[in-house]
């Protein structure tokens, strides 16, 4: 039933809810002919609508949903909308979406790209999106799907309260002191310049920089946690030859991971209406074997992210740091430092989903 009455429309209804409902999905449903009257005549109405959400007939009253639906930030919205007769629909079909909602997020080992709505998503009968920020109490959104027949257009209207789950975020990082050119500490290179030590030497171990999320779900809110890095370098360097050099992907902010998948090793699901608390540590280098000189300024955006289940990621909370060294070899073959540095801004609340284009780089080429 649509909300409006026990008319006519029932049967109607009844047979495209028994056809549809389980398949939000599924390829659009075979068209009931009109009976009584040329179609090509007939305005589209309220009862000439259906609008399935995830799964279910949505309920309403004078074109607006009767009781709002509670949906997760990042949540999965799929809509159909099942219009009868099909003649009826001569001036199209549209749908809104209010807020920050995009069509999809696609986070990959070679890219992350949202796909916003446009044009080439919102004119068929079905209609998918995700919000990407919300509020613990609800953050209230809207749906709105219109069609036009014969000069009159109708609309339906849902409701939505878009919940997130409240977050905090840690970020320890370590002083310049802790910034070396020489013998890698972490036994990755040969030679690195490296933000933080192992307990190696005598050194206290330090990482380079440490960071903790917590997250708290709401009722519905079961899924994942964990971080997502972005890091952008501007590194250049001299080697022993004399000839100058720079890391492949100087000025550019990648994906700081070289898996296939995107995310910091570590991520960990998290269930309904529960806390849960994820870690991750950086002591990033550079392999500077063969160098005689090198500048680098490095800087990292960290992301807690939140999948809920069925849906995409999405940020809950960013933090970014950096550090910087400036290192030449003496006469004895010894690094020196000329300068360096490090610093982090605040653990700030995200709604922006981090993009890229491509993975990190880490080999040396001509300038």
């Amino acid at each position: 039933m649509d909300g409006e009455g026990a008319g006519g429309s029932a049967d109607l209804n009844d047979v495209i809810i028994s056809m549809y409902a389980t398949d939000i999905d599924a390829a659009p449903p075979p068209r009931i002919a009109a009976t009584t009257t040329t179609a090509a005549t007939l305005p589209v109405t309220a009862k000439s609508v259906i609008i399935i959400y995830n799964g279910h007939v949505v309920r309403f009253h004078d074109e607006e949903q009767i009781a709002p639906e509670s949906v997760m930030t990042g949540g999965h919205n799929g809509f159909f909308a099942a219009i009868e007769p099909a003649a009826l629909v001569s001036g199209g079909m549209t749908w809104t979406a209010s807020g920050d909602a995009i069509a999809y997020y696609s986070p990959g080992p070679s890219s992350g790209e949202v796909t916003p709505l446009d044009e080439s998503n919102t004119h068929n009968a079905g209609f998918n999106c995700y919000w990407v920020s919300g509020s613990w109490e609800g953050t209230e959104q809207t749906v709105t799907f219109g069609a036009t027949g014969s000069g009159v257009t109708t609309t339906r209207r849902m409701k939505f309260k878009v919940r997130k789950p409240d977050s905090s975020m840690t970020i320890d990082a370590a002083p310049p002191d802790q910034i070396s050119a020489g013998a890698d500490p972490f036994h990755r290179f040969d030679q690195a310049l490296r933000y933080g030590h192992p307990a190696d030497n005598g050194i206290p171990e330090r990482e380079g920089v440490y960071c903790s999320g917590t997250v708290t779900t709401p009722p519905g809110g079961q899924g994942e946690i964990g971080f997502l890095q972005l890091v952008k370098s501007d590194t250049h360097g001299v080697t022993d030859a004399g000839v100058a050099m720079k890391i492949a992907d100087s000025g550019q902010w990648v994906l700081d991971y070289l898996g296939q998948d995107p995310m910091v090793p570590g991520h960990k699901q998290i269930a309904a209406n529960a806390q849960g608390t994820v870690d991750y540590a950086d002591s990033p280098g550079t392999d500077i074997a063969g160098m005689k000189s090198i500048a680098q300024f490095f800087w990292a955006r960290t992301y807690l992210m939140y999948r809920p289940e069925g849906g995409i990621w999405v940020p809950l909370r960013m933090v970014t740091w950096d550090w910087n060294g400036d290192a030449q070899k003496n006469p004895a073959q010894a690094w020196q430092f000329i300068i360096r540095g490090a610093g982090h801004g605040l653990p700030a609340e995200q709604a922006e989903e981090p993009t890229w284009e491509h993975q990190k780089d880490l080999r040396w080429i001509p300038e």
